[in-house]
């Protein structure tokens, strides 16, 4: 597991959230645990920047099964520069890296108790 994965996998138990498929590093495992193992996530945290399948294609997949998935997107790029290159609408959750603990303890937060 990254230290990433394994950084956000701490922080979102903090809350009280399984993170399940915490330590999945594919969009293909991923896709596996919604669509074959009807795994129904509270959250989906992911990058925007992905091998094989990007971080709004993923979610566009994980939302046929799913569509009110609440999704956290991140990125090394500035969130100006994510929007303006057709990765991102304006509204959807972003945070950018790095990012303190505590930015990223408050954004999860706010989507787990969000009533989208």
């Amino acid at each position: 597991m990254s230290g990433r994965i394994s950084a956000i996998a701490s922080l979102v138990t903090t809350f009280g959230v399984c993170p399940t498929g915490s330590d999945i590093n594919s969009t293909y495992h991923s896709l596996v645990l919604v669509e074959e193992k009807s795994v129904a996530p509270d959250l989906v945290i992911t990058d925007m920047i992905m091998p094989n399948m990007n971080g709004r294609e993923l979610i566009e997949r994980l939302q046929g099964q799913h569509p009110r998935l609440k999704v956290l997107y991140m990125s090394g790029y500035t969130d100006h520069a994510v929007i303006h290159n057709y990765m991102l609408e304006p509204g959807q959750r972003f945070l950018q890296r790095p990012f303190t603990f505590e930015t990223a303890a408050a954004t999860i937060r706010s989507i787990l108790d969000s009533g989208d």
